[in-house]
């Protein structure tokens, strides 16, 4: 959080609850924050409590449902504090009342109040500021960890003091990540595994189980795309690419999935299962040939709710499950396809590390939080 260090913060319906609670992360990481309310004695006595950490309150009246309040206020901003980097929307209500009673009157004002402060005045985002430290000394799984965005994640996780079991097929290259990252707090576990095969994943997680016992992390990660058609002639290649892609992308996901679950749960501590999917799982519209890569990204979605669904009707609320899409992502993918001038010029693209902080973000939630789904996308991106 650093980065956010000294700038300025806008955060609405911040007298009470959630908006509360986001301003008093907020200044723990010297952020000044502007505190938008209708009631200003509970912004002041917020400013009173919080006037010894490292950022500010700065109280000011609003009433989001109103516009010349809006504009008011947002003067009065531009005059204390100038300029501001963070907007957390936060300020909504909601009546219990229907929309079909004899009251036209009442109605009409819940409807438009409620229209006014959560929709009009808004485009809503709750901030969310939680360390890592939870995570410290437990141990991750992270497949396809030998380049790309895998490869970037095992970086991340191991700054957290998170062990990290690498899977991939190329283990020379884990081996080198392994080496690469010795001095950091957690340590690399280098473990040759190809997803795709069943066999290759139950032997590497009689390794794992020997090696580290139990784990509480498990990002889903490898995943294998090729521009190339379903219609082709060539039918043995293309067969070939379609069970490699379902193997790898789907079959491989669900595999691994089960086998670390049951390490998660022989530990008896939290554990989450992040699978990464594609925003080719939303939109299969696509200007160039993938197979039948985006059906197996559906599938990872489709299936991850069934995870979660499963795990419901299990009682089990110590693990999570949720599923990552990202835009189009600068990696190997497609053996560097999205790697041409061509491309890049046609797309804009995610760097891997972006993915792997999105990870990290999922990870920061408390833990009786399960974000079930996050779409990533670059800046700019038509999909």
């Amino acid at each position: 959080m650093e980065k956010w260090n000294r700038k300025t913060a806008i955060v609405t319906g911040a007298s009470s609850g959630i908006g509360d609670a986001i301003v008093r992360d907020l200044v723990k990481y010297g952020i000044n924050v502007v505190a938008l309310a209708r009631r200003m004695e509970r912004l002041e006595t917020l400013r009173d409590h919080l006037k010894d950490e490292p950022g500010k309150v700065i109280p000011i009246k609003c009433d989001v449902s109103d516009k010349a309040s809006i504009d008011a206020a947002f003067e009065q901003i531009e005059k204390e504090v100038g300029t501001v980097q963070i907007l957390v929307n936060n300020a909504g209500i909601c009546l219990t009342h229907g929309m079909f009673g004899d009251d036209d009157d009442k109605i009409d004002e819940i409807i438009s109040s409620t229209i006014n402060t959560n929709f009009v005045a808004l485009f809503s985002f709750d901030g969310l500021i939680i360390n890592m430290e939870k995570w410290s000394g437990k141990t991750a799984i992270v497949t396809g960890a030998s380049a790309g965005i895998g490869d970037a994640i095992v970086r991340d996780l191991v700054k957290y003091g998170i062990n990290v079991v690498a899977l991939a097929r190329r283990l020379e290259r884990l081996e080198s990540l392994k080496d690469q990252l010795k001095d950091e707090k957690g340590k690399v576990i280098p473990i040759k595994c190809d997803v795709s095969d069943k066999a290759s994943i139950d032997t590497a997680f009689e390794e794992i189980e020997k090696q580290v016992g139990t784990v509480q992390i498990l990002v889903n990660n490898a995943g294998i795309g090729q521009f190339y058609g379903i219609f082709g002639n060539n039918d043995d290649k293309t067969d070939e690419i379609i069970s490699s892609t379902i193997n790898t992308n789907f079959l491989g996901q669900v595999r691994v999935a089960r086998k670390a679950y049951k390490l998660m749960k022989k530990s008896d501590d939290y554990g989450i299962i992040i699978n990464i999917g594609s925003v080719t799982g939303h939109n299969a519209s696509l200007d160039f040939l993938v197979n039948v890569y985006p059906g197996t990204k559906f599938a990872v979605r489709a299936v991850t709710e069934s995870m979660r669904q499963e795990l419901n009707k299990l009682k089990d609320v110590k693990v999570r499950v949720c599923e990552i899409s990202p835009g189009f992502v600068s990696t190997d993918l497609g053996g560097g396809s999205l790697k041409t001038p061509e491309i890049k010029a046609a797309f804009p693209m995610l760097k891997s590390s972006d993915v792997a902080q999105t990870v990290q973000f999922i990870l920061m939630t408390p833990y009786e939080v399960n974000i079930t789904e996050l779409i990533v996308k670059p800046v700019g991106e038509k999909m």
